[in-house]
């Protein structure tokens, strides 16, 4: 069971220490507010670094998503299925690139972030916030009820402080998402790109 305290508690406490925070429209609403705005802050992408992320899926399969925007690399592997992006550095290119790969497996940044700030004016949504640690990596748990004025009225997401998610649970219009995250490290493999590179089978 959560623990209620109260809502200056919360405001109070730094991110990454908001385990036990409930909030609705009638406690600590701005409170809630200005922690979601900093959450979602976190989840755009062009300012993500490299790194190498593995998540357990609902149908028990694995997906790795390693990106390197600085050298212009990123891939995804679901189980022996590879794609691989290699282009100039280019940001946007990148996160479209994301979205259509991850479609209906794992929703981008980009996507929670529309979340997340959909619900910081939404006073019917109920948000309560927590905290875990996932493959290591300490994160802000939020977890939002009746965000009506979303396109996701209930969804629970871990966050990171750098921006990556490491669980996710929603039901969307384009789909369910269910994700954990197993495995993770900052950079990329470079004898693991070159074996995707050689490989006849990726796709590109």
């Amino acid at each position: 069971m959560k623990t209620r305290i109260p809502a200056m508690l919360c405001w109070l406490a730094t991110p990454l220490v908001l385990a036990g925070c409930l909030f609705s429209a009638d406690q600590g609403g701005s409170e809630s507010r200005v922690i979601l705005s900093e959450i979602a802050s976190r989840l755009d992408s062009d300012e993500i670094g490299s790194y190498t992320a593995t998540y357990r899926l609902q149908d028990g399969s694995e997906l790795t998503v390693s990106i390197d925007p600085d050298m212009g690399r990123a891939a995804v592997v679901r189980d022996d299925q590879a794609s691989l992006w290699t282009r100039e550095d280019n940001s946007e290119s990148l996160r479209l690139w994301l979205k259509v790969e991850l479609h209906n497996i794992l929703p981008t940044g980009r996507s929670v972030q529309t979340w997340l700030e959909a619900a910081t004016t939404d006073d019917k949504a109920k948000v309560e916030f927590d905290d875990v640690t996932l493959a290591g990596e300490r994160s802000d748990c939020i977890h939002i009820q009746g965000a009506t004025d979303s396109e996701v009225e209930n969804f629970n997401v871990c966050v990171t402080a750098i921006g990556v998610i490491t669980r996710v649970d929603a039901r969307t219009p384009q789909g369910q998402y269910s994700a954990t995250l197993v495995d993770y490290r900052d950079g990329v493999g470079e004898e693991w790109f070159r074996e995707l590179e050689e490989d006849p089978d990726t796709q590109r």
